[in-house]
């Protein structure tokens, strides 16, 4: 026995298929993402209060010999991350996801933005000045810069990142697989798997929802 679908049956099929790409693609349009900063951007004591983490006090010297300090980063979103050009396959990982997300940034819109990557020494000013040139980005939103061993392990310590756990003056690692979101106070509200190919799609989402529920006097703002 042959069963007919009528035009009404079909069109109700049509529908069941069409009706959950439609809310799922609605709801990304019409619905703003969640920013939810990574676990050990804090720590939680045993009264259950959370202690975050800030970036300590830190001088910088840029390549031209400028120094940086927390002051002049002061109302700037920044992006913190440690390499050594010794470490080639981390440091061309790494610099993958921040020149990913730097590419498709809309800076015209979103200008309060700085990329801080801090050699944490044994390469040579020349080096760091070739590696610099070569990726072909604008060095005032996207720094290289140079710290001193106490600088390199004030940092690590504050923000706890892995790599710095027991280490000391004389053996300062060469590089941290985290990248650290701070806002505009210094505060540190997300860690990124520096290694992660995850962490390019990651970068775009969560920094458009943090601008969205935190600074959204920012967006669309002219560059000084």
């Amino acid at each position: 026995m042959t069963t007919t679908i009528g035009n009404w049956g079909k069109v109700v099929i049509i529908l069941l298929f069409i009706a959950p790409l439609a809310f799922y693609f609605g709801a990304r349009t019409f619905t703003h993402p969640i920013f939810k900063p990574f676990p050990y951007a804090y720590t939680v004591t045993e009264s259950g209060d959370s202690v975050k983490r800030r970036m300590p006090a830190f001088q910088f010297v840029t390549l031209d010999g400028d120094t940086l300090t927390n002051a002049d980063l002061s109302g700037k979103i920044c992006y913190y991350h440690l390499f050594s050009l010794q470490d080639t396959l981390a440091l061309k990982i790494a610099q993958f996801h921040l020149k990913s997300f730097y590419d498709n940034l809309e800076w015209e819109k979103y200008d309060g933005i700085r990329l801080i990557s801090i050699s944490t020494g044994g390469d040579s000013l020349s080096a760091l000045k070739a590696f610099a040139e070569n990726r072909g980005v604008d060095s005032r939103r996207w720094m290289v810069v140079t710290a001193d061993a106490p600088t390199l392990l004030s940092i690590g310590e504050s923000l706890r990142l892995p790599e710095f756990a027991g280490k000391t003056l004389d053996n300062i690692p060469h590089r941290s697989d985290s990248i650290a979101l701070a806002d505009k106070e210094g505060w540190v509200r997300k860690y990124y798997a520096a290694l992660d190919f995850g962490s390019i799609k990651k970068f775009s989402e969560d920094f458009r929802s943090f601008v969205i529920l935190e600074y959204p006097e920012d967006i669309g703002r002219r560059k000084p």
